[in-house]
């Protein structure tokens, strides 16, 4: 995921964007874990959890919604109730 975000960088919205870094962090660490190279605790005490993407992925899902809208020739700001609809629970994600 990171490398598709990586390369599509200049396709992003702003907002999107600034979730760069975290979603390179999770994935970094995740990766690290896998290969056993960094202890389970630590993972712990960085507060590793892919709840911290959640709000990444309600932006995202954001932005399909807005995209969606314009393609269709629907004003964003009349439909504002579309986007709030969108909404990202740990349930959505399978997490526990």
């Amino acid at each position: 995921m990171v490398s598709i975000f990586t390369e599509n960088l200049w396709l992003a919205n702003p907002t999107t964007l600034i979730w760069y870094s975290e979603l390179s962090r999770f994935v970094d660490l995740w990766h690290r874990w896998l290969d056993e190279s960094i202890p389970v605790e630590v993972i712990e005490e960085m507060n590793h959890t892919e709840e911290r993407l959640y709000p990444f992925y309600k932006e995202l899902e954001d932005q399909i919604v807005i995209l969606k809208l314009e393609l269709t020739g629907k004003s964003v700001k009349d439909n504002k109730n579309d986007i709030k609809k969108t909404f990202c629970s740990k349930n959505d994600f399978g997490s526990k």
